[in-house]
């Protein structure tokens, strides 16, 4: 049996500076993220402030895109009432009296 790992089978990890940069965050977002869950992450050691060698997978970063992206506008008027232009310019009717 041998020990040896594919190299295809090691996951690259990033670190909080690269998914920073990469998503166009800042390192205390990308930190808020991984504390609150929403960003897989794995932590090496700890620091007082912020945890040193926090390490986050790839496929993390790509999970926390594919769940933070905005459905289309085609998904989002689903389930939305959609009144025609000309109903929407109309004025409304006068309330009827009772007596």
């Amino acid at each position: 049996m041998s020990n040896t790992v594919r190299a295809s089978a090691v996951e690259r990890m990033l670190g909080a500076a690269e998914v920073a940069e990469s998503l166009n965050l800042s390192l205390t977002a990308v930190y808020r993220l991984a504390r609150s869950g929403a960003l897989r992450s794995h932590r090496h050691g700890q620091g007082k402030v912020r945890p040193r060698g926090l390490r986050i997978p790839e496929s993390a970063v790509r999970e926390y895109l594919h769940r933070s992206q905005l459905p289309s506008d085609e998904q989002r008027a689903g389930g939305a009432i959609r009144i025609p232009e000309s109903e929407l310019n109309r004025s409304p009717e006068p309330a009827a009296v009772t007596s």
